[in-house]
C-alpha cells in the first residue's frame, strides 16, 4: 500500500471506506484470480461520494504523498454473468460465482470481473482461447 492510502485511512477521514480489498471476499482457491484480474486496483481507497474523493486527492497532493488509486462506491447489483462461457474439461466458471461483494462496490468491480473466467490451468486457457471460447 503506498504513502497516499497510508494517509487516506488515518482514523476520521470523512468519507473514506477503506481499502477496496476489504469489502471483495473469496474463498482461497480463488484469491489469486482475484487479485490478478484486479491487480489494477491493488492499494485502492473506496470512498463514498465524489466530494470525498476530490478531499482525498486535495489531501493527497497538498500531503505530496504521490499517487493513490480511489473508487467510489456506487450501491447496485453486479451485472449479470456472459452468457458465452466456455464448456468442458478444464473450465470452473466466471470469476464473479466465487467472489462476495460488498454492496457498495458490486457495481463498480462487477464490471470489472464479469468478463473474467476462471480454468484449471494455463494450457486449459490455451485450448479455450484456441477454439475461440474465451
Amino acid at each position: 500500500m503506498g504513502a497516499g492510502a497510508k494517509l487516506l485511512l488515518q482514523p476520521g477521514r470523512e468519507g473514506i471506506l477503506g481499502l477496496l480489498a476489504d469489502h471483495v471476499t473469496t474463498d482461497v482457491a480463488f484469491a489469486p484470480a482475484l487479485e490478478a484480474a484486479l491487480s489494477r486496483y491493488a492499494g485502492a481507497v473506496l470512498v463514498a461520494s465524489r466530494e470525498a474523493a476530490a478531499a482525498a486527492l486535495a489531501l493527497v497532493r497538498e500531503k505530496k504523498t504521490g499517487r493513490v488509486a480511489l473508487v467510489l462506491a456506487r450501491d447496485g447489483e453486479a451485472p449479470a454473468i456472459p452468457n458465452h462461457l466456455p464448456e468442458g474439461p478444464g473450465a470452473l466458471g466466471p470469476l464473479l460465482r466465487f467472489v462476495t461483494l460488498d454492496a457498495r462496490v458490486a457495481r463498480p468491480i462487477g464490471e470489472a470481473l464479469r468478463d473474467v473466467f476462471v480454468v484449471e490451468s494455463l494450457e486449459d486457457a490455451f485450448r479455450f482461447v484456441e477454439n475461440s471460447q474465451l
